[in-house]
């Protein structure tokens, strides 16, 4: 695989209707249950600087998102191995992005049941679909035979779910809107006072615009975004920590409050870039948005100077910009 690094897209980048109980004897919580701990390992530039969170129970473990390629799987499993020997058998898919997916099979050949919403699998075809044809076709990164292929989903729930593992309560929910994808699971575990929310949060880095993948293209939903956040302030404590998709972790107030302003002032440096544009500059930006992306990583890494990851700008903005563009 050559580096993804050097590539950005043009125009892209890329009830409980069931419950899922799983414990090794009961889903009361026993008397002495094991103490949880979570272990985040971060893949390299090429896999996106992507986080999978791992949920050792004291027993057990539960990873959370897959990592881009299996082999970036295998390296999140060796990552694991250096601090525990206890067996995976949950990963859980936050939201259909191929960082967070195309892993799945490393974790399903060391025995673990892959778990994701409705939604999630529903999307996950489509979304792999569309990557694959940038990564093959586009940044030539991959080729037909060696891009990963698409995984299946073991479980899904609709709206919400609860997983008991070895006393452990995870309590999975579908949060209400659109925002850094079409869909988005989040992960509460009561015991550590935490949530884990994928890419919805980038704490302390620069955020990936892209949006979802509907109907084939980009749909950026920064509204829904922000609507997400909320409903993670209105139904979890200010003071609880955030496992996010990439940065460091914070409080969810903390979370919440950077994460918006980041997102708010993305926008209005989109809008402010493209509104002295005549039609026939638009039309122009539209085929080629490219020098608006320079634009663009230039006003955000100015206002936020100590945020990480600039080049998410530059591979997730087009998106953002083309919807401006075609307004």
């Amino acid at each position: 695989m050559k580096s993804i690094a050097r590539f950005a897209a043009a125009g892209v980048a890329l009830a409980v209707a069931a419950t899922l109980t799983a414990c090794t004897a009961a889903t009361a919580t026993p008397a002495h249950a094991p103490h949880p701990t979570i272990y985040t390992f971060t893949s390299d530039v090429n896999g996106f600087d992507t986080h999978t969170e791992f949920l050792d129970t004291g027993k057990s473990v539960v990873a959370f998102d897959a990592q881009f390629t299996p082999g970036y799987a295998e390296k999140a499993m060796a990552f694991l191995r250096t601090k525990t020997n206890h067996p995976v058998k949950y990963v859980v898919v936050t939201h259909p992005n191929p960082d967070k997916f195309q892993g799945i099979p490393t974790f399903k050949a060391a025995g673990a049941i892959s778990i994701a919403s409705t939604a999630t699998a529903e999307a996950m075809p489509r979304v792999w679909t569309y990557k694959k044809n940038f990564f093959v076709n586009v940044a030539k990164t991959f080729t037909n035979d060696n891009y990963p292929a698409l995984p299946a989903i073991d479980r899904t729930f609709n709206r919400r779910s609860k997983l008991v593992i070895d006393g452990v309560r995870i309590d999975l929910r579908v949060l209400d809107h659109p925002g850094i994808s079409s869909t988005q699971t989040i992960a509460t575990v009561p015991a550590l006072k935490s949530v884990i929310v994928g890419d919805l949060v980038h704490h302390g880095a620069h955020a990936w615009l892209e949006g979802g993948i509907i109907d084939g293209k980009p749909a950026p939903a920064l509204d829904g975004w922000k609507q997400d956040l909320d409903q993670i302030k209105d139904h979890i404590p200010g003071t609880w920590t955030v496992y996010g998709g990439r940065g460091t972790t914070t409080t969810v107030y903390e979370a919440v409050t950077q994460q918006k302003a980041y997102l708010t002032a993305a926008d209005r440096d989109v809008s402010a870039l493209i509104a002295p544009l005549t039609p026939a500059q638009r039309t122009a930006a539209l085929a080629d948005p490219s020098a608006l992306v320079v634009q663009l990583v230039d006003k955000l890494t100015s206002q936020f100077p100590a945020h990480e990851l600039p080049y998410m700008i530059s591979y997730g903005s087009y998106g953002l910009i083309s919807q401006h563009l075609a307004q």
